[in-house]
């Protein structure tokens, strides 16, 4: 332990600061700072568009908030009531308070214009006044609802106008960055699925432009596993290797900014040699997404999305899963419900396949400090019936200073093989990263679920996850890894976990974290649920065992990923005699 918190040490010394400002009071032209934009801030952005949605940076100056915005661009699509024209993306709505100048609707298609006014969602920015613009680069000036990393740069969303902003892009503010106040969203924040089609690790930039609303991208993956005495039998030799390769192609489809088509396929081989079994490779290739969404329906701020896709929530403690699903929702600049009904029609688990799923979410329709409330009712019809309803609450975010801390309570009712279901889970914790511990971050985390009481035979209080969950996430790097384990990888059952982690991160790409997790029992048990251990424990003493991981994660490396993991297992008192366990595993992703 000693020898790699020292490493630690002498890496963070020797990594560069980045994104430093001078804190005093004048005018500071902050080359490639862009990383120091957060949602909330107010921008004026210059630069060219590039097609449907696509605003290209040059030049970004951190203002003061303000209480209307500015677009200046090419007018397209003057509707014929004479009411509303697209600028670029963004809805431009007239009425009689309007300044219309020199112009007049009558030839207002194509003409260059400058628009003052205020933005009340992402459909409806209400024009007070508009000036004719000779010559120059279109510009934007109004609030960042949303950010979200890339190979190349960050991805804004200001207005309903997707922003690309390079690393390089000059960054110009008067006063040190503190000064900037962050302005609350008094509009409808256009979510992140109408113009972020896909985040997290298997995120697809979409960078071939085959037409102006069609674009094309894709992923390539290769991957390696080693995984050692996963049986905690050292006599009994069951080690595994594990070579994995893959391709994703993405094609997405925008018309019009409040439509979006995506289809996306897959293909897999992988090769695992097993010294309890033999050799075996498979195949597969799957159509992993194909969905349309329409945004804004009736002007209501609703938006429907059909078809195969992907639900993923910000831990994956809920799901992670692709499912044939109708989606409903419904925002406003402060709440959020979405509503689907859900199944699994090819490919997936038996229990997947044979499930109809039903899902409420409402939350506050806010990223940084993110509430919500659910239930996730999941119905299996065959005998015997399995109808498990998860009630939950959750607070995700930044609620304290120097803080991104989750806390994640669930309620588990119904039934299952003729048992009543009454079960109870929490998952709270944080990561605390203050200025002057930089790079080094800390995490701390606690989670509980309880196990079944024998003496109640009716009754089943060993809490379960939905079935859809990945439990996959960050905690201040820059890659995501199992935050229960990535040896052990538990479905959170039976069980309560102490986490606590050291990292550090060199620069903004690249990020080293160290994990301790101390499992236990809640109730004595032979078995984990959906745990990747191979071995039985005594169903006398509770004490499972503890796991170490060293993860090491490269980001947007000239568009690679890399991931290296190593993991080490130690057997606790329910597993006498046992043997430890070891994993370390290898993962680069291409993408563009």
């Amino acid at each position: 332990m000693k020898w790699v918190l020292s490493s630690l040490a002498c890496l963070a010394a020797a990594a560069p600061a980045e994104g430093a400002v001078s804190q005093e009071p004048q005018e500071q032209d902050v080359a490639g700072g862009v990383d120091l934009l957060r949602v909330g801030h107010w921008v004026q952005v210059k630069g060219v568009y590039q097609g449907s949605g696509d605003f290209q940076a040059e030049k970004v100056e951190l203002l003061q908030p303000e209480s209307s915005g500015t677009l200046v661009g090419k007018v397209q699509r003057p509707l014929p009531n004479r009411e509303r024209f697209w600028v670029n993306g963004q809805v431009v709505r007239t009425s009689e308070k309007t300044d219309w100048g020199e112009l007049s609707f009558d030839g207002l298609e194509g003409r260059l214009v400058k628009v003052e006014g205020r933005y009340h969602g992402p459909y409806n920015f209400s024009a007070r006044e508009l000036t004719p613009r000779q010559k120059g680069r279109s510009s934007l000036e109004g609030r960042i609802d949303y950010l979200q990393r890339t190979n190349d740069g960050l991805e804004a969303l200001i207005f309903n106008v997707r922003v690309l902003l390079p690393f390089d892009t000059d960054l110009e503010l008067e006063g040190p960055i503190d000064s900037f106040a962050l302005s609350q969203a008094k509009h409808n924040v256009a979510t992140p699925n109408r113009r972020f089609v896909l985040e997290g690790d298997e995120a697809i930039p979409g960078t071939v432009k085959l037409t102006d609303t069609l674009r094309f991208g894709a992923l390539f993956e290769v991957e390696a596993g080693y995984e050692d005495n996963y049986n905690l039998d050292e006599t009994d030799p069951e080690d595994r290797r594990d070579y994995k390769g893959s391709v994703v192609g993405e094609l997405r489809w925008e018309p019009r900014p409040d439509f979006l088509a995506l289809l996306r396929g897959r293909g897999s081989y992988r090769h695992r040699n097993d010294q309890d079994e033999r050799d075996e490779s498979l195949e597969d290739l799957r159509l992993s997404e194909a969905w349309v969404l329409w945004s804004d329906i009736l002007d209501s701020g609703a938006e429907l999305q059909v078809g195969r896709q992907d639900f993923d929530d910000p831990r994956e403690w809920l799901y992670d899963q692709n499912l044939d699903a109708v989606r409903a929702a419904w925002s406003s600049s402060w709440l959020r419900l979405e509503l689907s009904a859900s199944t699994t029609l090819t490919g997936g688990k038996e229990r997947d396949r044979d499930s109809d799923n039903y899902i409420a979410y409402l939350s506050n329709n806010d990223l940084d400090q993110h509430l919500a409330a659910y239930v996730i009712d999941r119905r299996d019809d065959r005998q015997p019936r399995d109808y498990p309803i998860h009630f939950g609450l959750r607070a995700l975010g930044e609620w304290l200073p120097d803080n991104d801390s989750w806390l994640e309570y669930s309620v588990l009712r119904g039934y299952a093989e003729d048992r009543s279901l009454e079960s109870w889970a929490l998952d709270v914790g944080t990561t605390w990263s203050p200025d002057f511990l930089e790079p080094f971050y800390l995490t701390v985390g606690y989670a509980y679920a309880t196990g079944d009481d024998p003496s109640t035979p009716d009754v089943d209080e060993s809490f379960r996850q939905t079935g859809l969950q990945d439990n996959n996430g960050k905690l201040g790097g820059v890659t995501s890894y199992r935050y229960y384990g990535e040896l052990v990888d538990p479905e959170l059952s039976n069980l309560g976990i102490a986490t606590v982690g050291l990292g550090v991160r060199f620069n903004r790409d690249m990020s080293l974290d160290l994990v301790y997790h101390d499992y236990h029992l809640t109730e004595p048990a032979t078995e984990l649920r959906d745990a990747e251990l191979d071995a039985t424990m005594d169903e006398i003493h509770r004490g499972v065992g503890s796991e170490i991981d060293l993860v090491l994660g490269l980001r947007h490396w000239n568009g690679f990923d890399v991931k290296l993991t190593a993991g080490y297992f130690d057997p606790g008192s329910a597993l006498p005699d046992a043997d430890p366990a070891f994993l370390a595993g290898l993962r680069v992703r291409y993408r563009f």
